[in-house]
């Protein structure tokens, strides 16, 4: 079945104590639908300034050697592990310490104003800013991060461990999806909608409003008060973004409805991505153009589509989505960035590649990602490292990294063997190396 490619990685993977089969429930959580009003004004997070004083950077890069590892702010608060003790908690961006290394894993970053953490092996809460518990959580598979103030949970299928995958209309159940808030309320009860079955679960989050659900095999979307959209008539589909989701028809052709379940882009194509700031590319034969909103296309299928992994479980189709007014696309096997009507603005010279150790033939590395506050990160073939670009072309940053994230809130977590560092808006980097 043909669906987002990169669902597995929304698996609690991470956690790897956990065994399939083992109990799963919520000790905390009950249905009170009654409270949802209530909760759902609680759900809204402050906005968090998106760039860095000069003095907070220089604060930030005196604390970093202190942990092995960090990673991206998310509302204010990145997640590290003391290289000492070997326990995890947040700081803020002048790397204060908000909430104590005190956790035996963090398991997610802030989103909702609540994050996921590991107290022991085996004990699972939800935590607020202060680092309080919210409540216990005991679901093995969920979507990983809170979503428009929901959290997609599943409860496995009895016979798991036998791999005994019941056929619900044309998919392989795994369990049955259900949805919590930020305070532990169970607002959909996993009785009625089925999680498939590909390379993993494939548990869905909210997105643009909606949540792609399945019921008795078939194909529907809910809204955050549970209200559906029949799409059933369609094979499968993906996220709503900007108002439309990609769904595909009987004969495994694409198209894009909008949230009245109206066919706006008929199902022509062979795939494609997500629409964004009113684009989206699609694919035909191998080769990608870029349409509006209204299904209008604005190219000829003049871009590469390229996949990594190829012919393996993880293969995935690299398909961009526009992101401050530019996509990256590739023709003739190299990656460059165009317009939202096509046009060349960063020249076509990034070649996807592999890792020395890999003998098979298929690319495993991505080197053009989306622009995140005027900064792309790119992957040099020559070198195998990470940098960044600007909306010219530029090289802000050096390709030094052996790993780089997007830009969020102002900065980057880079790193180079193990240790973490991070990016500024600014080109500057918290590691001297």
């Amino acid at each position: 079945m043909k669906t987002k490619k990169n669902l597995c990685a929304k698996m609690l993977a991470v956690v790897p104590t956990l065994l399939v089969g083992a109990a799963i429930g919520f000790t905390a959580c009950t249905s009170t639908t009654n409270k949802t009003d209530k909760t759902e004004q609680t759900e809204k997070v402050a906005e968090v300034a998106d760039t860095v004083a000069d003095a907070d950077f220089k604060a930030l890069a005196a604390v970093m050697p202190k942990y092995a590892r960090a990673y991206n702010f998310s509302e204010g608060l990145a997640r590290v592990c003391d290289e000492q003790t070997e326990l995890w908690g947040f700081i803020d961006k002048t790397g204060k310490e908000v909430i104590p290394c005190k956790f035996h894993y963090v398991i997610s970053d802030f989103h909702d104003g609540v994050a996921m953490a590991m107290t022991d092996e085996q004990t699972y809460i939800a935590i607020d800013k202060e680092g309080n518990k919210v409540f216990d959580f005991d679901y093995m598979y969920n979507s990983g991060d809170f979503s428009e103030g929901r959290l997609s949970v599943c409860r496995t299928v009895d016979g798991l461990e036998d791999g005994n995958f019941p056929m619900v209309g044309n998919i392989m159940v795994f369990g049955h999806l259900g949805f919590i808030d930020t305070k532990g309320n169970m607002v959909v009860k996993p009785d009625t909608y089925e999680v498939p079955l590909g390379e993993g679960p494939i548990i869905d989050s909210f997105s643009d409003g909606m949540c792609r659900v399945f019921k008795g095999g078939l194909l529907f979307y809910i809204d955050k008060k549970g209200k559906e959209l029949d799409l059933s008539q369609y094979r499968s589909g993906n996220d709503f973004s900007d108002g439309l989701a990609s769904v595909f028809n009987d004969d495994w052709k694409m198209g894009f409805v909008d949230k009245t379940g109206k066919l706006v882009v008929p199902c022509m194509y062979d795939y494609g991505g997500s629409f964004g700031e009113g684009r989206a590319f699609v694919a035909k034969d191998n080769q990608l153009a870029i349409i509006d909103s209204k299904g209008k296309e604005l190219t000829p299928f003049q871009f590469d589509l390229i996949k990594l992994y190829e012919d393996t479980e993880g293969e995935e189709d690299l398909i961009a989505r526009f992101s401050e007014g530019l996509a990256w696309a590739a023709k003739d096997g190299k990656f460059g960035y165009v317009d939202k009507e096509g046009n060349t603005v960063i020249p076509f010279r990034y070649l996807p590649g592999k890792d020395e150790d890999v003998t098979s033939e298929w690319f495993d590395h991505q080197p053009c990602y989306d622009f995140h506050q005027g900064l792309a990160r790119v992957w040099d073939k020559a070198t195998g490292k990470y940098g960044y670009i600007d909306k010219k072309g530029n090289e802000v940053v050096p390709c030094r990294f052996d790993e780089a994230e997007d830009l969020s809130e102002g900065l980057a977590v880079v790193r180079v063997g193990e240790k973490s560092g991070y990016v500024n808006t600014k080109g500057e980097c918290t590691m001297n190396h």
